[in-house]
């Protein structure tokens, strides 16, 4: 994991080379997702190659399809390597955080996505704006299920207003 992080961080400062722009390591882990199941901690390469500490999540509450939105926030708040430990991880080691990968889950799926859900829009909304969050980007494709905001009007509303676009 170390040297993997050395590599990219070179990669990095070496396309920069001279160059008046930024470049970022950002290391991305997804809510409950990892293969590994181990807590940050224990996959984090360290504070020397790491600039930006992100964590990837959407609308679901893994295997719970009739879960509430409210208890779908819940799980990813409160979970192991969830929205609540990545921002305090982030904050222990002095780091940003990013959402590079977030959106929302179709329902009828035993993944339990939460369709078309403003409330988890509002609430991500509500978390962005009090967490030290650099970027994040909503995963608008039809890809593994329907993260489109287009087909979540409710939702969208939402978004655009809390975010633009």
């Amino acid at each position: 994991m170390k040297a993997a992080a050395v590599r990219r961080r070179t990669v990095a400062e070496l396309l920069a080379g001279d160059a008046p722009i930024a470049t970022y390591v950002d290391v991305l882990r997804n809510i409950q997702l990892d293969a590994t199941g181990l807590p940050f901690a224990q996959l984090y390469p360290g504070d020397d190659v790491v600039d930006i500490i992100g964590l990837g999540f959407y609308d679901y509450y893994w295997n719970h399809p009739g879960a509430s939105p409210e208890a779908r926030w819940r799980w990813l708040r409160d979970s192991p390597n969830g929205l609540a430990e990545h921002r305090a991880f982030a904050a222990a080691h002095d780091k940003p955080i990013s959402f590079p990968e977030y959106g929302l889950w179709e329902q009828g799926t035993n993944t339990g996505g939460g369709g078309d859900d403003p409330y988890f829009i509002t609430l991500l909304a509500s978390w962005i704006a009090d967490s030290d969050v650099v970027y994040h980007g909503y995963n608008n494709v039809d890809a593994t299920a329907d993260h489109r905001l287009s087909s979540y009007p409710n939702a969208q509303r939402v978004y655009r207003d809390a975010f633009g676009g």
